[in-house]
């Protein structure tokens, strides 16, 4: 199999650059301030006064660990895509550990614990965005997903959010509170990151009286896909022709005006999807 070399050196540098974001976020805006957070960073900060063990250690032993569980789990693919992670990330750390250790950013709590939520968002999302890992705690939503196709930016939320409720243990409950909107901000964030580039699409239902004209005017429209389907209803002479049409979101507006001229009593029911996958016979 010919390798695309420029490819690869492309994700090669996504990966740098990715690990080096959430790297910069944690040692700049997370250990300076005890911030509560998601990531192994977060996790670190938690266990830090139990085991008292540095936290740049716990970052190098949880990375390593999970980088180990999830080449059992989620196969040879995902080990060699996130190798260079698990070595480049704790390298990293321990850098900017070194050259941030006397940088004051900020001291304000809240304010660190935001901008720590979106460079891990930046980070962790920009490398899952190429089919990689940063490794770490961004692992076992990798692994649920796998196997629940639940959102990765739900995942990571849900894991994040019980790494600072455990946090409130140690630290109390205000500052478990605050992290929360590192939590949030990163979750957000990584959202945002891979929905970049991609078509997202509504799938409209319509059902109305002027079916026959509300067809011939849609199949004028630019890239719409039409099914027609029958409601059943209590009485059989009360049977309605519904279309099924699937469009891009930058043309909703467009669609719904076309229809609302038509027939204003048309009914209408749009759902949100970010993927469309046609099977041709």
């Amino acid at each position: 199999m010919k390798i695309d070399y420029k490819k690869f050196l492309m994700s090669i540098i996504i990966v740098l650059i990715g690990n080096f974001i959430l790297a910069f976020g944690v040692c700049a805006f997370i250990l300076p301030l005890n911030v509560i957070t998601g990531g192994v960073a977060g996790v670190a900060v938690v266990l830090h006064p139990i085991l008292h063990i540095s936290e740049t250690m716990l970052i190098n032993i949880l990375t390593i660990s999970l980088f180990i569980i999830g080449s059992i789990v989620l196969g040879k693919r995902f080990a060699f895509n996130t190798f260079l992670s698990s070595i480049v990330y704790p390298s990293f750390v321990n850098i900017l550990n070194v050259y941030l250790k006397d940088v004051v950013i900020t001291d304000n709590l809240l304010v660190a614990s935001i901008y720590a939520g979106i460079c891990t968002g930046i980070g962790v999302g920009i490398v899952c965005k190429y089919g990689s890992s940063t490794g770490g705690m961004d692992i076992p939503p990798l692994i649920i997903n796998k196997y629940t196709k639940i959102p990765l930016s739900i995942l990571v939320t849900i894991i994040d959010g019980l790494t600072v409720i455990l946090g409130a243990m140690i630290y109390g409950v205000e500052a478990s509170l605050i992290g929360l909107f590192s939590v949030l901000a990163c979750g957000k964030t990584i959202d945002i990151i891979m929905k970049i580039g991609k078509r997202t699409s509504k799938s409209v239902l319509i059902c109305s009286d002027q079916y026959d004209e509300v067809l011939q005017n849609l199949s004028e429209f630019s890239k719409l896909h039409k099914n027609i389907l029958y409601s059943d209803s209590l009485s059989t002479n009360n049977q309605k022709q519904i279309i099924i049409a699937t469009i891009e979101t930058n043309k909703y507006k467009t669609l719904i005006d076309l229809i609302k001229k038509i027939d204003e009593n048309a009914r209408i029911i749009s759902i949100d999807m970010n993927e469309v996958n046609e099977h041709k016979p």
